[in-house]
């Protein structure tokens, strides 16, 4: 495990980049965070999913999104459309590497960052697999104003961390659904059944789509994939999927 850290847009982001034993080059999957997240997620489970990829024989590359985790930048600064920009510097920092297969890259995506890695893929050419864990499907309906800001205010405190108006603006900006049929590559969604955060009905809207989509709803999953036998579904789908797909 490798830590990494490149800039983007004059900031600098920090990730860890896992490659599997023995001599490349390596599919790689870059891996988008949470809204709130970080490079490593409840539980750990980007760390330990990472592992058991790079196993595999699957490079990962996790990072922090600028105003998150260990990167530069205040929180309440963020949007959407700045943590596809930082995807984008992600996946271009992974394909320079010369253990990395620069012609089997893949995306995962983690409730917002099923939005975020949705939106990447359809920007760029080099993406062949999307797994998306609990996407957000409707950003707008997420970050309304009347949910996250109060008539001129411009931000909102949510205790650890203040958001800002951008992020409520920009929501408009982003269909990840539709980000999807444009790149057309094959997809899978898993999804918790009892997830109160970003309900099951979101992950099914991905399904409306050209090419390979498949759908494994996770019974008795919440948004946290709490549970040692959810958990074990969920890595083994991952790792899987990728297999299969890279």
């Amino acid at each position: 495990m490798e830590c990494i850290q490149f800039e983007n847009e004059g900031l600098n982001l920090v990730g860890m980049l896992h490659l599997p034993h023995g001599v490349g080059p390596f599919p790689a999957v870059v891996f988008c965070h949470g809204f709130t997240g970080q490079r490593y997620e409840p539980g750990w489970i980007f760390v330990r999913v990472a592992r058991e990829m790079a196993e595999a024989g699957i490079a990962v590359f996790r990072f922090d999104c600028r105003y998150s985790g260990e990167s530069d930048g205040a929180f309440q600064d963020m949007t959407i459309s700045s943590e596809i920009s930082d995807a984008m510097r992600a996946l271009d920092v992974v394909k320079s590497r010369p253990e990395i297969d620069a012609g089997r890259l893949g995306l995962l995506g983690f409730s917002l960052g099923g939005t975020v890695a949705s939106e990447t893929a359809a920007r760029r050419a080099d993406i062949r697999s999307l797994l998306l864990w609990a996407p957000v499907a409707d950003p707008v309906a997420l970050f309304s104003e009347d949910k996250y800001l109060i008539g001129d205010a411009e931000t909102l405190d949510l205790g650890p961390l203040v958001i800002g108006r951008g992020l409520v603006e920009d929501a408009a900006n982003h269909h990840p659904v539709e980000a999807t049929r444009r790149w057309g590559g094959p997809l899978k969604v898993i999804h918790g059944t009892e997830d109160a955060a970003v309900p099951i009905s979101a992950g099914e809207a991905y399904m409306d789509g050209p090419g390979r989509r498949e759908f494994l709803p996770v019974p008795g999953a919440e948004h946290g994939w709490f549970g040692a036998d959810k958990q074990r579904i969920l890595f083994d789908n991952t790792v899987g999927w990728f297999r299969d797909t890279l």
